[in-house]
């Protein structure tokens, strides 16, 4: 069966049914997945899809939609606070400091790769590498396994502003963290790393794949 869409075909009349329930009240995407989670955790219809596992494919759809969405929350909160802490600061962008700290953990990487491990474009990550040579926070350094490529290590300087930044980038972190427990996090910890994996595969294999491609390839 043709699997294009069939996801949003699914939930264009459950989004309508959200908006008419919901005519006083203000809609955004947090909302809709917790109406959609009380919705679909009910008593399911006995001729519900199912998948290989036998288990509801309405019920992964709207916990799907709902991790979706929790995600690009924490993202937006994590990234609020990072600005919160570089203001002022020598480093522009999160993106800087990230970068700066890939090089303690893995030094020795080349620009390709150091792009390629934080998932950005070429032209951002260019663009990210050449402020911060500028800045003499990182250099270049010839590659013995191949000349025409050179590697990253942070500089003296690029140590200090780190240094600098890291208290405050730590009790960022931290509150993002939020109130869970140690169990929880190390739980979340473990399921996060898990999904990451799974989407780590799709990323070197079908990065440029069609959706509807991935979603037969990986979904079953």
């Amino acid at each position: 069966m043709n699997k294009r869409y069939k996801l949003l075909k699914e939930l264009l009349p459950l989004m309508e049914r959200f908006e008419e329930e919901n005519q006083e009240d203000e809609i955004d995407m947090m909302s809709f997945a917790l109406w959609l989670k009380e919705s679909l955790t009910t008593e399911s219809d006995p001729e519900d899809a199912v998948d290989s596992k036998g288990e509801s494919l309405a019920k992964h759809y709207g916990f799907d939609l709902q991790i979706t969405a929790v995600v690009g929350y924490l993202f937006r909160y994590a990234k609020h606070y990072s600005k919160k802490v570089l203001k002022d600061k020598v480093l522009a962008t999160i993106d800087d400091y990230v970068f700066l700290a890939s090089l303690i953990i893995t030094p020795g990487l080349t620009k390709s790769e150091l792009i390629q491990q934080h998932l950005l474009e070429i032209t951002s990550g260019t663009e990210i590498l050449k402020r911060l040579l500028k800045q003499d926070f990182i250099e270049e350094y010839e590659n013995p396994e191949d000349r025409r490529s050179k590697r990253l290590k942070i500089t003296p300087l690029g140590m200090k502003v780190l240094g600098e930044v890291q208290e405050e980038m730590m009790q960022a972190a931290h509150i993002v963290g939020g109130d869970l427990s140690l169990s929880e996090k190390a739980k979340l910890v473990q399921l996060c790393n898990k999904l990451k994996k799974f989407h780590d595969q799709i990323h070197e294999q079908d990065k440029k794949s069609e959706i509807a491609t991935i979603v037969g390839k990986y979904m079953g």
